[in-house]
């Protein structure tokens, strides 16, 4: 018998954030980009808007997303786009993933050999 909720059985939330960073990660590694701090700070956009979709699927009386949406007018060009692609993304692709991702942490050497923790939450 699962203890777990139904939505937090199967992948491992780290491995289902893992995926949606997919093409992030794919830039990265293209870039040749070795520093797991910038890693690590790219993908907060990914990570906020993850959330920001889940809190707004369930009802919430603020618009998360909308929030992002008026701090990216201030972003360099293109920045709306970007943040179009990971809502349609979460929508589209990782609806079935009904929860929130806590704090993450990456462990490792680079892009090629680094861990990810991250916790999944209700």
């Amino acid at each position: 018998m699962d203890i777990l909720p139904e939505k937090l059985q199967g992948k491992k939330a780290s491995a289902v954030f893992l995926d949606y960073c997919e093409p992030l990660l794919q830039g990265f590694a293209a870039e040749k980009t070795t520093d797991l701090q910038l890693i690590h700070t790219g993908l907060r956009i990914p990570w906020m808007v993850w959330n920001a979709v889940i809190l707004d699927n369930r009802g919430s009386t603020l618009s998360h997303v909308g929030s992002i949406r008026m701090q990216s007018r201030s972003a360099p060009p293109h920045s709306e786009e970007f943040l179009d692609f990971w809502i349609k993304r979460k929508n589209e692709q990782f609806s079935k993933y009904d929860y929130l991702m806590g704090e993450y942490q990456l462990k490792g050497k680079n892009i090629y050999d680094f861990t990810l923790r991250i916790e999944a939450r209700e």
